[in-house]
């Protein structure tokens, strides 16, 4: 399945972050498989579900339920390197949101975000909705709180805080209220979607510090960075389109030729070219996502179910037997027990090697003797 991906310098800034928040980065990395000489690379990129991984491991050793605005805040404006820079150099807080929305595969190839008119309480404005590969509602509430958080916090570090826009988050974030505010601005509202809503007045914010000629260079440097950035293929825009169905229940072909702006013949015919069935993907499709909630998410069986666009559960167990063979049920419960094992196998190995270490000192004093 085709796989996104996240720039090293916004690995090495988040990793700056747990330093200050004063997590084991080195464990971290090994767990995650990454490498540290490989992060220093100045254009390396590292594929999702590995920084997924990282992220997963970072909250569950900070344990304390604001891990992503708390991360956030740990990050000093300028370690993001290029994306921050070239947001600052807008002149506007409005400038500033197009540009990121045009560079954000510079951050991270499978968010994206959509700008749309909007009007809220009689004011009217622009509405940021964020949209990824994975529907948002499997990834950690924590993640979306803290790409949120960067956002606001950045636009306020160059614009002030005169910005404080609306922000509206499926689940109510367990920071303080006081906290929320002095961070964003104000509180923010629970909805069926996130999404930022930032009226006219505030989109139009200048930035003091806007630099024309340092925006250019930086733009520069930016379409250069993303000309070597490998092209999205036509299977992966095909995964990703059947993702977006699933989440909304109609995985047909129909669906599916219509996002990519192809009709369904057409659409079998470039399937045909690529040798590989329509079913085909869409059960590879299912099947990834499948792993990946279950081992990555606390959603529901059920919750699973809908978002991979079975009629039930039942029909979701089938399909998942087939593939991996055993239930979800066991499966989850099978990845939740290898963490355990391990550190049991790491204790075991530290008491045989104590016990080693207290024999071999024991011969010495005897030897001496």
């Amino acid at each position: 399945m085709h796989s996104y991906d996240v720039a090293g310098y916004h690995i090495r800034g988040f990793l700056e972050g747990l330093r200050a928040l004063q997590l084991d980065v080195e464990q971290l990395l090994r767990d995650s498989g990454i490498d540290r000489a490989t992060l220093d690379e100045t254009e390396v990129r590292f594929p999702e579900p590995q920084v997924l991984m990282l992220w997963m491991g970072a909250e569950r050793q900070y344990d304390k339920p604001t891990f992503g605005i708390d991360l956030a805040l740990s990050i000093p404006f300028g370690r993001f390197e290029l994306i921050d820079y070239l947001v600052a150099a807008c002149p506007t807080v409005g400038a500033g949101v197009e540009c990121l929305g045009h560079h954000a595969r510079l951050c991270a190839s499978g968010f994206l975000y959509r700008i749309e008119p909007h009007t809220h309480e009689g004011q009217r404005g622009q509405r940021i909705v964020t949209e990824h590969r994975h529907p948002i509602a499997a990834l950690p509430s924590s993640l979306l709180e803290y790409t949120w958080t960067l956002m606001i916090t950045r636009f306020r570090h160059v614009c002030g805080n005169a910005f404080a826009p609306q922000l509206w988050l499926r689940e109510k974030p367990r920071a303080s209220s006081k906290q929320l505010v002095d961070v964003l601005g104000r509180l923010p509202e629970i909805a069926a979607q996130d999404a930022l809503f930032v009226p006219w007045t505030q989109w139009e914010l200048p930035n003091q510090h806007h630099d024309p000629m340092l925006g250019k260079i930086l733009l520069s440097h930016a379409r250069d960075v993303e000309a070597r950035l490998p092209a999205s293929d036509f299977l992966g825009a095909l995964q990703g389109a059947i993702t977006f169905a699933l989440h909304s229940g109609d995985p047909s072909i129909g669906r599916i030729g219509s996002r990519l702006g192809l009709s369904p013949r057409t659409l079998q015919r470039r399937l045909e070219v690529e040798g590989v069935t329509f079913q085909g993907i869409l059960e590879q499709v299912r099947r990834e996502l499948a792993l990946r909630y279950l081992t990555s998410t606390q959603l529901s069986l059920a919750e699973i179910s809908a978002l991979l666009a079975y009629a039930d559960i039942s029909a979701f167990g089938r399909a998942f037997r087939r593939w991996i063979g055993s239930s979800p049920t066991s499966f989850r419960q099978q990845q939740r027990e290898q963490p355990l094992h391990r550190a049991e196998t790491r204790s075991e190995s530290r008491e045989a090697r104590d016990a080693r270490d207290q024999g071999a000192t024991s011969t010495e004093l005897l030897g001496s003797s």
